[in-house]
């Protein structure tokens, strides 16, 4: 997929019009200041003709300024208009398809096997990250996204307390288990990552303060949780005990992306799962809420795809 071209202000218009303007002023004025410099009692003295002329010439300049502002704005308008098209054609196009693709990949979901579920997860994570990195907001060539899907499973579930610390990463093993309330579990990838592994599951704390950032966060918050680099998570971190928090840098360190977003599955007024986006570096919206809420927005069928599969 190509990247969209999002429509920008067209700055040199107003530059040429500054300029011109400008000019057309200090042309203007010259005469009238020489005149004025000559002896008032001069009865050739003609300085009211020559301002009345120099001034006619101001406003004159000024309007032809204006018209080539207004021609260069649309011929400008124009071109960046039709780039804008051809591309906006080409990345729509194949949004429409995959988008089209994902509906028909889950028309038979109630017949599907869990295997199979977990391929058409796989297959709408993989558009989802096609998508992410064609808009790619920051234009960098090695711009690369992928995606991964976390269920939401009620504690207690089927563990118990010892299995509960053994298989859920990042829970405080001093604690009881009591004191979460859910986990999220690993589903599908549209690629593995590496030093994930399969069953990777995380905890989600009954204490607000408590809860972890990602995925954790996006669940209890219903809201899209942002880390724009995760060599600055510290603060994220400093209502978790030290050996949480170690662990929890431990496991970032090692892995290739450098950014992360979550974003909650909702339906009726329930969290669902969450669908993380990974991304190759930093600041991947550009620290920007309508670049962010732009993605979510074209995201949104591919969630309700996802919703159907849960």
């Amino acid at each position: 997929m190509s990247s969209p071209n999002k429509p920008k202000g067209i700055r040199g218009i107003w530059i040429v019009f500054v300029v011109q303007t400008i000019l057309s002023i200090a042309i203007g004025i010259a005469p009238y200041t020489f005149l004025k410099s000559e002896d008032p009692n001069n009865p050739n003295n003609n300085s009211s003709i020559y301002t009345w002329m120099a001034g006619m010439f101001l406003v004159s300049a000024i309007i032809q300024a204006a018209k080539d502002a207004k021609e260069i704005s649309e011929a400008n308008l124009a071109l960046a208009t039709a780039n804008r098209d051809l591309v906006d054609k080409k990345f729509f196009k194949q949004y429409t398809e995959n988008l089209t693709s994902a509906f028909a990949a889950v028309a038979n979901v109630s017949q599907m096997s869990p295997a199979q579920i977990t391929k058409t997860q796989e297959l709408i994570l993989s558009f989802m990250a096609d998508f992410v990195t064609a808009y790619n907001v920051s234009g960098k060539q090695d711009f690369k996204a992928s995606a991964s899907l976390m269920v939401v499973e009620p504690l207690p579930g089927n563990y118990t307390k010892s299995q509960f610390f053994q298989e859920v990463s990042f829970a405080d093993s001093q604690r009881d288990m009591s004191t979460y309330s859910h986990v999220l579990k690993l589903k599908a990838m549209s690629t593995p990552l590496r030093n994930v592994p399969p069953n990777f599951t995380l905890p989600v704390d009954k204490d607000p303060s408590r809860v972890l950032f990602g995925a954790p966060k996006a669940f209890t918050s219903r809201r899209i949780s942002v880390i724009d680099d995760k060599e600055k998570i510290d603060d994220l971190l400093t209502h978790q005990p030290k050996i949480v928090a170690d662990e929890v840098k431990g496991f970032f360190k090692k892995m290739f992306y450098r950014s992360l977003v979550s974003i909650p599955i909702t339906q009726q007024n329930r969290c669902i799962g969450v669908v993380n986006l990974q991304f190759s570096m930093t600041e991947p919206f550009d620290c920007d809420n309508d670049n962010l809420n732009d993605v979510n927005s074209y995201l949104i069928p591919f969630f309700v795809t996802l919703a159907t599969t849960i």
